[in-house]
């Protein structure tokens, strides 16, 4: 008697679990990105629906590779997808911290000193991606959602890239 109550609950939470969840339908998304033809890792792809339109908001993280696989930023679940539509594509990769090195007071003369000049000499870092890809608004890239698995979205960035003004 005991299966039979576990398996009829088994079989209750299931059904119940697709109805009224409360999520959205979503169709598998998956893709590259490369820069200057090399796959870039650790790359942020964001989707955003065009105005007006029936996506959903989505992001995913590229591999070593520079394969993506998205997942809606509403009620979903991770790599599942998004919703069907029409999408403005924004592509970001935050810069590594600089690495300290734990031995600098042995080998730097000014080690612990407050001096402006050397402050000043500061490097800057910077992320791969140029600046104008950081934005739906200027980026230029698009994508299209269709019912069903989406695969082969392809984004060639290049380090060369200068938003249209």
């Amino acid at each position: 008697m005991s299966r039979y109550l576990v398996l009829f609950i088994c079989v209750l939470n299931f059904s119940f679990s697709g109805c009224g969840s409360g999520g959205i339908a979503v169709n598998y998304v998956e893709g590259t990105v490369t820069l200057d033809g090399a796959p870039l890792a650790d790359a942020v792809v964001s989707f955003s629906p065009v105005e007006g339109g029936t996506g959903k908001a989505a992001v995913g993280t590229t591999d070593d590779k520079g394969v993506f696989k998205l997942t809606a930023t509403e009620n979903s679940t991770i790599g599942g997808g998004t919703a069907p539509g029409e999408y403005l594509v924004a592509i970001t990769k935050p810069p590594k911290a600089a690495t300290v090195d734990p031995d600098a007071w042995k080998t730097d003369p000014n080690y612990g000193k407050d001096d402006k000049e050397t402050h000043s000499k500061a490097t800057e870092i910077k992320s791969e991606v140029p600046a104008g890809y950081w934005a739906v608004a200027t980026s230029g890239l698009k994508a299209s959602v269709k019912a069903g698995s989406n695969t082969g979205i392809k984004f060639e960035l290049v380090k060369s890239f200068k938003p249209a003004k």
